[in-house]
């Protein structure tokens, strides 16, 4: 019932909202075109100033990195310029300032130093053993072309006790070796266990307490106390504890490793390996310095002196370069740096770079040892402030162009009843004019013939007196109802409630109306139930109330002159019912039947005179009645007008 409404307001003026409709969906679409060009502008600021960003960043970091490698390379130049005696003072202090993962180096060929101290968990070259007494040679061809071992077991117990710790270290391996082949197990570790004491102790180019370990590791087979012994070798080893060749590491480590029954992972090699590059430029007397990398290690060095200095720096060295303010900056731009060596493996940074949103300095410009990239990690956070002000903009336009479609359907709607109001009323105008013109016409005429004197006689005189006075009486009943109207839409009226009788009330108004309409030869039938309830009402509204609803039935019952009229009661109400058969009135224009100056289609095509007011007038009577007015019609059928107005208990 709703949507039939809706399309009856709207089908007269349907030009015009859709004109104001297409010209706000114009605009609209306009404005969200011009807010889409804005965002695409917006991104692509946006990716032009994260682009600027990256290609800042990687400017500033290049000029931090070519300022801390001149830093650098001074320093290696001071140290290899530096006395003899002074390296080991200037190399400390160097080293003091390095991470863990970085190193001085001092070589002269023969002997390898590095600073700090136990950094190198392997060197190029072994350090020099000491000189072994000849009574220790006596004591090996006892054991080992004799069979002696009492003998050679005497020979060394001298050798056992001496304060020289290197002659003490030989001595014992020696003594617990011959335990071993005697099957003495507890003597022989005895003898192990008293080297693990003898620290920095070279034998046979080896430590004395390496060689202990991996002795007491296998004598102790797969025992608990065996893999604790492994564990604690494999850290010694990584940890740079002891000044060996890298054959000599690779093999105590994987005696360790068999006992434990599995690697343990990649040894800290990396600044070792380094440092047997650096001892490789001894050899090449037409290179004196320069800088490389070996893997994620930087290499500085320079020659002087027969002697080779070095600095090897790992990737923590690198992350201290950056100050404070580059930090800040990096992060403003949501950047990170990385470094790649010359086949693009990571050597500091985060290890994927994303296509196309990376700035790039490559090493053959810069002359730096490595690619620096400069890229942007989360460029959806870079992006946030852009997406806010984009999420904005499209806000903004949205509630723009939902303001002009709704301005534009309420400008449209304004006009559109505005118009229809307008039609209404120039109906009403019309109707009203001839409403009046009619009883006008027949007062004027036989007013003329009355004063005249054309009247034939007296009978004739005295009928028309009787027209007069019924032609007056429509006239001033036009009249009262249009003030009477009037009064109700302003809320005016002015009603006195009493006790009515609704029976006796439509008696009487539908007497009065029979005599009104007699020359149109109408009936009104009238049932009133004995139990119809009496009501509170003003008695002249109310009897305007069914008069109107008496001659509505009776002009838009062309066909049949009979109206019926009952009362009873329904529930707590009195109903008033007015029926009639009708021409009907449409399902469509039923509910806006009762609004003022509305008149049915097919009281216009049957060219029915009213003026759109009779039904409203009923309606704001019934609601002044705290009453309810029901309508039930069908098309060509009739309709049956219900007025339901509450009871006296």
């Amino acid at each position: 019932m709703g949507m039939l409404r809706w399309r009856g307001w709207l089908g007269p003026s349907r030009r015009i909202l859709s004109m104001f409709l297409a010209l706000a969906m114009l605009l609209s679409g306009t404005l969200l075109w011009l807010g889409w060009r804005m965002v695409r502008q917006e991104r692509e600021l946006a990716g032009q100033r994260l682009q600027q960003g990256r290609e800042l960043a990687a400017d500033l970091t290049l000029a931090q990195l070519q300022k801390s490698l001149a830093r650098a390379e001074e320093e290696v130049t001071a140290l290899s310029a530096s006395p003899p005696s002074e390296v080991a003072k200037r190399a400390g202090v160097i080293a003091a300032t390095l991470p863990n993962d970085s190193a001085v180096i001092a070589d002269n060929g023969s002997v390898m130093l590095a600073y700090p101290n136990h950094r190198l968990t392997f060197y190029p070259v072994a350090p020099a053993g000491h000189e072994l007494p000849a009574s220790l040679a006596a004591a090996d061809q006892l054991e080992l072309q004799d069979g002696d071992y009492p003998r050679a077991l005497a020979d060394l117990s001298p050798e056992v006790r001496s304060k020289d710790s290197a002659i003490r270290a030989a001595a014992l391996m020696r003594v617990a070796r011959i335990y071993r082949k005697q099957n003495l197990r507890a003597e022989a570790l005895s003898a192990y266990r008293e080297m693990l004491d003898l620290e920095d102790v070279v034998v046979d180019g080896v430590p004395a307490e390496l060689i202990a370990h991996l002795q007491i590791l296998n004598m102790e087979g797969r025992t608990e106390d065996a893999r604790r012994e492994a564990n604690e070798l494999i850290r010694a080893l990584d940890g740079g504890r002891y000044a060996i060749t890298r054959g000599v590491y690779e093999f105590y480590r994987h005696e360790a490793e068999t006992v434990l029954g599995q690697g343990v992972g990649q040894g800290e090699e990396a600044l070792a390996t380094a440092a047997e590059a650096v001892h490789a430029r001894l050899s090449d007397p037409d290179s004196r310095a320069g800088r490389f990398l070996v893997g994620p290690i930087l290499v500085l060095w320079q020659t002087a002196n027969d002697r080779v200095a070095a600095l090897l720096l790992g990737p923590r060295w690198l992350a201290q370069q950056w100050p404070p303010d580059l930090k800040s900056t990096l992060a403003s731009y949501g950047v990170a740096i990385r470094l790649t060596d010359m086949s693009g493996q990571t050597v500091f940074g985060p290890p994927n770079t994303p296509p196309g949103r990376e700035a790039l300095r490559l090493a053959a410009v810069t002359q730096l040892p490595w690619q620096l990239h400069a890229l942007t990690v989360d460029p959806e956070a870079a992006l946030a402030p852009a997406n806010r002000r984009q999420n904005l903009l499209f806000a903004s336009m949205a509630a723009v162009a939902a303001l002009i479609l709704t301005g534009s359907y309420l400008i449209g709607r304004t006009i559109a009843r505005e118009l229809a109001l307008s039609r209404l009323q120039s109906d009403f105008v019309s109707a009203i004019s001839h409403e009046f013109r009619t009883p006008l016409t027949s007062l004027c005429l036989l007013s003329e013939q009355l004063a005249s004197g054309r009247v034939a006689g007296e009978a004739d005189r005295k009928e028309y007196f009787g027209v007069l006075a019924r032609e007056s009486q429509r006239l001033r009943r036009l009249v009262e109802g249009l003030l009477n109207f009037g009064r109700m839409e302003a809320g005016t009226a002015q009603y006195r409630f009493e006790t009515v009788d609704p029976a006796e009330l439509v008696d009487a108004v539908s007497r009065e109306f029979e005599q009104d309409t007699e020359a149109r030869g109408h009936r009104i039938e009238i049932e009133a139930r004995k139990d119809a309830p009496l009501v509170r009402a003003d008695r002249a509204a109310l009897a305007c109330a069914i008069w109107n609803l008496v001659d509505n039935a009776v002009k838009y019952s062309p066909e049949c002159l009979t109206v019926w009229a009952d009362v009873e009661r329904a529930g707590e109400f009195a109903a008033i019912r007015i029926r009639d058969h009708g021409i009907g009135i449409p399902a469509a224009e039923q509910e806006r039947i009762f609004d003022k100056f509305v008149r049915g289609s097919a009281a216009k095509k049957s060219g029915i005179s009213g003026t759109g007011i009779g039904l409203a007038t009923v309606r704001y009577i019934v609601e002044a009645h705290r009453g309810e007015l029901r309508l039930e019609s069908n098309d060509g059928e009739g309709s049956v007008f219900t007025v339901l107005l509450p009871a006296v208990n």
